[in-house]
């Protein structure tokens, strides 16, 4: 089976935790046994047995992630979105299987690490948005207490899929440190809680004596040494071998954390008899058997008890640690891989049931890869392509019912394309509510859609299938990555149009091409809402128009529209030399080619400018 994993981080990030070491493990298992396998990953990238793919940087990985999709994983069997808070949404360009991997839920860390209002739509996408676009996928996740909050946030229960994490076994007898030695493990971030594990060592130390030893690097590093607490060595980043010999000679593991997906450090010192404390956190109470394998806390005071109790009682620990070993034989990372497995088949084997059933799929239930025809013959299952006629009257009723005549002008649009878009994969650039995203798709296109309006691409109440919020200024993809850009109606709602035009010629392929259109600020309909006051000028216009009818619903100027002259466009092309003009000429009426030549004339008559390209390569300098 060809499988492919999205991760956020590599094992070699600073941060790198459970989930990360989660994947490894178990993509060098499948690896080992004959499957497949690429880690698409964000840097620094660790070398791996199997296949590793650079998915950029901290956030672009998600930007360009469909991109990646359609140019390099479109014939994987199964795609494992790894949700890190934020994940993937895979599921919205892709039909085929795909599994949404969950360590934990992130809901109450997002305040932690981003500012109000970035938290806030974090916490949206992963409560709402997340939940939904993986509704008919299978989720995996590590524990009992995860599994709950992904219920908690939505998931249907039944689709839920519990794999928990392996470990090795330590020595079967560790020798323990002499003098008293406890240990805390982990990323020095905010929801690990390690600046309240040093002050409540400065009650413990006092009783018991001894050492506290964090390994781990992290924001919180700071926030932690600057707590006076008598020996707290703060060790950083340490070898896998002094790592190991630590959680051997370790009388405690201390494991303040407030979440964990699972506790993956906690059963790793449980392979080496070492028991923990901690507090009663999910994650941490399904890794912990309260008494039998560690103890739990309630609060710091409770942890201060229980911490200096096993500091001081040498028989209890032991009974502890070997209840630990005990519990952690259960665990081992061939089952793990085995559930794995598991899950995978089940997925890639609902997905040819449902397949089957599905109307427009074929008999082999898959979903076709093969495109339909492009242009006129299209048109067989598709709804007629309007007249003229049609279009004029649709659009008199646009402003109080606009779905009709878009639809309809998009459906025109794509039947009358110069170019062949079956099997191609084209960036619909302003995509706004996805007709003509929908237009191309019906034609046999890959469509990367693309807007910057979030409110746009959810407007029937589900995000458009695929849509990605982007910059036109800066859009999130390689070099060279499309083999067309369709961009209908967008440079009349950018404050810049140069940088458009850079984009677009820096994300085309060599011998693409661009088709662009816009509404003129001159022509009939250029100032929208304010028509036809804006003709004396968007200031002006704007201002004759407040004081007549009020401030206009949307589209107000140098807000949400800004004038667009066909003539300074030109100019802007000229100074392209990686942009070839094909084609210049009015939309709805394509035959009078000629106004375009024509200054002045062309700013009124054309009504929507529409500009052919072609990607070519910039002449070199000597």
């Amino acid at each position: 089976m060809r499988i492919v994993f999205n991760a956020w981080r590599d094992t070699l990030h600073a941060l790198a935790g459970g989930s990360e070491v989660m994947i490894d493990r178990v993509a060098r298992g499948l690896h080992d046994r004959g499957h497949e396998v690429e880690l698409r990953v964000g840097r620094p990238i660790a070398t791996h047995d199997y296949a590793v793919r650079d998915g950029g940087g901290r956030f672009g990985q998600y930007l360009s992630s469909p991109a990646t999709y359609a140019r390099h994983h479109r014939g994987a069997d199964l795609v494992v979105d790894i949700a890190n808070g934020m994940t993937f949404y895979t599921p919205l360009w892709r039909r085929e299987p795909t599994i949404c991997f969950v360590h934990h839920v992130h809901t109450e860390q997002w305040s932690q690490w981003f500012p109000a209002p970035i938290a806030a739509v974090g916490r949206t996408l992963e409560r709402h948005v997340m939940p939904r676009a993986y509704r008919r996928c299978l989720f995996v996740t590590v524990s009992d207490s995860s599994a709950e909050a992904l219920i908690d946030l939505g998931v249907d229960p039944g689709r839920i899929r519990i794999v928990p994490n392996g470990v090795e076994m330590g020595p079967e007898h560790p020798r323990k440190a002499p003098e008293p030695t406890f240990l805390a493990l982990g990323r020095l971030v905010p929801h690990k809680q390690f600046h309240l594990m040093a002050e409540a060592w400065r009650d413990v130390q006092p009783v018991t004596g001894g050492r506290l030893l964090l390994i781990g690097e992290g924001p919180e590093h700071d926030r932690i040494a600057a707590v006076d607490a008598p020996g707290l060595e703060l060790l950083g980043r340490v070898s896998d071998a002094e790592r190991d010999r630590l959680l051997a000679e370790a009388w405690l593991l201390v494991h303040p954390s407030m979440l964990e997906g699972w506790g993956l450090v906690v059963m790793e010192a449980a392979a080496n008899s070492t028991p923990t404390i901690g507090f009663d956190a999910p994650g941490v109470r399904d890794s912990v058997v309260h008494t039998e394998t560690g103890m739990l806390a309630r609060n710091t005071a409770e942890l201060v008890e229980f911490w200096t109790e096993l500091g001081l009682d040498h028989d209890l620990r032991r009974k502890l640690g070997a209840g630990a070993r005990d519990r952690a034989q259960q665990f081992s990372w061939d089952n793990t891989i085995d559930q794995f497995e598991a899950v995978m088949e089940e997925a890639v084997s609902e997905h040819g049931r449902r397949s089957l059933h599905t109307v427009g799929h074929t008999a082999s239930g898959t979903v076709s890869t093969e495109a339909p025809a492009s242009g006129p013959a299209a048109a067989a299952g598709v709804e007629p392509m309007a007249s003229k006629a049609d279009l004029l009257k649709l659009f008199l009723k646009e402003k109080t019912d606009p779905d009709p005549f878009y639809s309809a002008l998009a459906r025109r649009s794509i039947a009358e394309f110069p170019h062949d878009v079956r099997g191609k994969l084209i960036l619909d650039l302003g995509c706004g509510h996805g007709y003509d995203t929908r237009a191309l798709r019906e034609a046999g296109a890959v469509v990367v859609p693309v807007d910057l309006d979030v409110a746009k691409l959810t407007v029937t109440g589900d995000l458009l299938d695929g849509a990605l919020q982007g910059d036109a200024h800066r859009l999130p993809f390689p070099d060279g990555t499309f083999d067309g850009i369709y961009c209908s109606n967008l440079l009349e709602h950018t404050p810049a149009v140069e940088p458009v035009f850079r984009e677009i010629e820096r994300v085309l392929k060599l011998g693409g091409w661009a088709w662009v259109s816009w509404t003129n600020w001159y022509s009939p309909w250029g100032g929208h809402e304010i028509v036809p006051l804006h003709f004396l000028g968007p200031k002006r216009g704007y201002r004759a128009w407040v004081r007549l009818f009020g401030i206009p619903r949307v589209n107000i100027p140098y807000d949400e529209l800004w004038p667009t002259y066909i003539g300074r466009v030109l100019g802007l092309i000229d100074r392209r030399p990686g942009l070839r003009l094909v084609d210049a000429k009015p939309r709805y009426w394509p035959s009078q080619r000629w106004i375009l030549r024509v200054p002045g004339l062309r700013e009124v008559a054309t009504w929507n400018c529409v500009l052919e390209f072609e990607r070519v390569q910039r002449p070199t300098t000597a």
